[in-house]
Parts: structure tokens; C-alpha cells; sequence
């Protein structure tokens, strides 16, 4: 299921109801997350809340202001989307409003001295309910690029969930997201964290971060979950901010060389996962004999 498009197909609903229902195969990941409502559920729990960046959904005008006042950055961008794509960057600074995105025809600035002015010409990111307003993080950098960090947790043939991979996004140049559609880079973060042990002080807060997010998840939300991926920033204070949870998380980071035995884990694990799951729902009262 590459996509939310191919997840709404009358085909795909059929097949997925008919084997759920006439042969009791139960899903994990069933559906994509709605990145608002993923904010919201987080938002509740203190294991998580104090990951979150500050997010209004379906801003108006004022409050994008009163975003801009308090972290002189905020991103705009939809509750639905994929790939870094409909993602507009606002900042204000010298008295000026600037608008930044990906075009067709590469970066676009737009600048005005009044944000009612600038957002003028975009009124759909005001107008339409499925965009959010979130506030920016100053990124650590490597060459002055921003960085950021996709993390993947699995359950286990035990049902237990464990780090898979972790791996660095380096935006691309003149990109306002890491994405590799956008010229971003996968590295791995020995190449981001020259010293050793605050290599290691990151790596843990990353983990720690991603399996108590999976607990939470798993524990709120209806059905199964399996696997998830993370998009995770780093301030300059060490601080760790979580920017996205992914029901279905893309492969792309395995591409790098240095996360092929990640890659394979992840795979293996979910392969185990499925195993467990069909043990246990073949030998309970909720289970359903084939």
C-alpha cells in the first residue's frame, strides 16, 4: 500500500474487509496516521507531550503572527502529506515576511512587509483545514544544511518493540526539507557527531524518544501496530523534537551502505511479528481457527 490513495481503493477496501472478516487475518499498521490527530494523542500523555513542537491546526492569520513573535520561524504544512511536499517555511525578520517552497521549477521566496499581504496570494494555507502551523527549531547544521533524523521501531517475535535503524537527513541544497526528492542526504551519524560520547548522549535520547512514542501508540490507538518510523530534529541544546510519526515509514534511508544490516532487520522483524501474531490469535478465545 504505497500511498493514502491506493489505501482508499474500493479494491483495496475489499480485500482488506473480506480477508479480515471471512478468514480472521489480523492487520497490523492497518492505516495511515493523520499527523494532526497523532499531535493530539501525544499531546496527552507526559511521556511524550514535552517532545512536541508547538502546533496550531488550521492557523489563522493572528496566530501564525503570534508563531512568528515567539520562535521567528514556523512551518506550514499539510496534515496528510508525504515526501516533504506542500511544506512552506514563514520567518520574519528586518521587518520583512518571507514565504519559502519548493516549486516545480526548484526554491521559491516571496517576500512583504505585512504577512496578510504575503499570504495573500497562498489564502489556501489560511482556508484550508487540512494544513497546520508548527513552530521552527533552530536544527543543529552540518555545512550549514539542517539535519534531522529518521528513526524505524519493530516488534520483535516476542512483542516486545526495538530500535531497528537510525540514520542522519542532511537537506539538500537550498532545501527547506531533508527529503531526498529535494536533494537531501542519508549519512550516518558518525559522520553528523565527531565526538564519540555525545554521539552516543543523542543516539539514546533518540531511542529512548521513538520505542516510548511506539508504546503510546500502540497503547491508544485501535488495531495493530508493527513497525513505525520517526522524523526527529535536534537543537543545539540536545534537546530532541519529534516532527513526524509514519504508520508506514519509507525505505529510503536504507539506500545508505552503512544501514543494509538495518534494512534486513526491520524485514526479519516484521516477518517475525506476523509469525507471532498468527500463533496467538490461532491459540485464544479471540482467535479464529483456519
Amino acid at each position: 500500500m504505497p500511498n493514502r490513495k491506493t489505501e482508499g481503493l474500493a479494491p483495496f477496501k475489499f480485500i482488506k474487509e473480506k480477508m479480515m472478516t471471512d478468514y480472521g487475518i489480523p492487520f497490523f499498521n492497518p492505516d495511515f496516521f493523520n499527523k494532526w490527530e497523532i499531535h493530539e494523542l501525544l499531546k496527552l500523555n507526559e511521556q511524550t507531550a514535552y517532545l512536541l513542537p508547538y502546533t496550531v491546526e488550521s492557523p489563522s492569520c493572528e496566530q501564525i503572527k503570534k508563531l512568528l513573535l515567539l520562535h521567528q520561524t514556523v512551518y506550514l504544512k499539510p496534515k496528510n502529506g508525504s515526501l516533504g511536499r506542500g511544506i512552506y517555511t514563514l520567518s520574519f525578520k528586518d521587518s520583512l515576511y518571507t514565504l519559502t517552497y519548493k516549486g516545480e521549477k526548484g526554491l521559491h521566496v516571496r517576500e512583504k512587509e505585512t504577512l496578510e499581504d504575503l499570504l495573500s496570494e497562498f489564502e489556501y494555507l489560511l482556508t484550508n483545514p487540512s494544513y497546520i502551523a508548527q513552530q521552527g527549531i533552530s536544527l543543529i547544521k552540518k555545512e550549514k544544511r539542517c539535519v534531522d533524523f529518521r528513526v524505524h521501531t519493530n516488534k520483535d517475535g516476542n512483542n516486545q518493540w526495538v530500535l531497528t535503524a537510525l540514520a542522519a537527513k542532511v537537506a539538500g541544497p537550498n532545501s527547506i526539507t531533508t527529503h531526498l526528492d529535494y536533494g537531501g542526504e542519508i549519512e550516518a551519524t558518525a559522520k553528523i557527531f565527531t565526538n564519540p560520547s555525545y554521539k552516543k548522549e543523542i543516539e539514546n535520547k533518540l531511542k529512548d524518544a521513538a520505542i516510548s512514542i511506539s508504546h503510546v501508540l500502540e497503547q491508544e490507538l485501535n488495531g495493530l501496530i508493527g513497525e513505525l518510523g520517526f522524523d526527529f530534529g535536534v537543537d543545539y541544546q540536545g534537546n530532541v523534537w519529534l516532527f513526524e510519526a509514519n504508520s508506514k515509514p519509507g525505505r529510503s534511508i536504507f539506500s545508505h551502505p552503512a544501514l543494509r544490516k538495518a534494512d534486513q532487520q526491520t524485514r526479519k522483524l516484521s516477518l517475525e511479528y506476523a509469525i507471532y501474531l498468527s500463533g496467538y490469535y490461532l491459540n485464544t478465545p479471540e482467535g479464529i481457527s483456519i
